[in-house]
């Protein structure tokens, strides 16, 4: 159940909404300086936003398409591009939302707008990936360790940032909430793949008509799996009633 945001809440919002703007604008004056070769990824992203999968645990949502472009934009250009690919993406969701009717709250809403860039900020650096990963022609141990690394550090930090502000919003267990998440790895290992194929082919229409129905498999066994959930979650919460009586 929802609460009224606590003090530690606001506060941690308010560090990810400041921390993230200020990585956002060291992307944007960081883009500004290269050429924009970068732009046909980023708006794949955004156009993929859209696609997403509800994440019932703790009433989010995300897109495995879009986490793809976005891991595939950093690794092939560097943590400025990886951040503005998240920025758009969450814009993206954004609208979505408010196309559909949704009246997204204050704090959420800031959330979720600044907390991506950061977090690709952060992942990049932590790995070494805030310059763009150069492939030599051949696929060595050195190539798939940092591929490997950044992906498992973008996905931790963007699962448990996401279940350290709901827990901090519902008080319920980060660790509870996280343990929910922890199959998205899944997901996100199918798309560190799909985002090593283009930094070995690059971003060419062939390519693109190659992966896209591997994307569209990732999207929906994601769904499934998150509806799964859900059903099994509701009859868990049935039995429990019936119990009760």
């Amino acid at each position: 159940m929802l609460q009224t945001p606590t003090i530690r809440m606001r506060m941690y919002v308010l560090f990810v909404a400041v921390a993230g703007s200020l990585a956002l604008a060291a992307s944007v004056m960081d883009l500004s300086r290269q050429p924009l070769n970068w732009t046909k990824i980023v708006a794949l992203a955004a156009l993929s936003g859209w696609a997403t999968v509800p994440l019932y645990r703790v009433n989010g949502r995300v897109s495995p398409i879009a986490e793809t472009f976005i891991m595939a934009a950093t690794l092939m250009f560097g943590a400025s591009v990886g951040a503005m690919a998240a920025f758009v993406v969450a814009g993206a969701m954004f609208l979505k939302i408010t196309y559909l009717g949704a009246r997204p709250r204050l704090i959420p809403l800031v959330f979720s707008l600044t907390s991506p860039p950061l977090i690709v900020w952060m992942a990049a650096y932590a790995t070494g990936r805030g310059t763009p990963l150069i492939y030599s022609g051949t696929v060595d141990a050195a190539f798939v360790l940092n591929i490997a690394a950044f992906s498992a550090c973008y996905f931790l930090l963007t699962t448990w940032s996401l279940a350290l502000v709901v827990g901090l919003q519902t008080a319920v267990s980060p660790t509870r909430l996280w343990y929910g998440l922890k199959d998205l790895a899944i997901a996100y290992a199918a798309g560190a793949i799909v985002a090593a194929m283009l930094c070995i082919f690059g971003l060419t229409l062939w390519v693109l008509g190659f992966i896209l129905p591997l994307l569209c498999v990732i999207h929906i066994a994601c769904s499934w799996q998150s509806h799964g959930k859900e059903i099994l979650a509701l009859q868990a919460q049935r039995n429990t009633a019936l119990r009760q009586e």
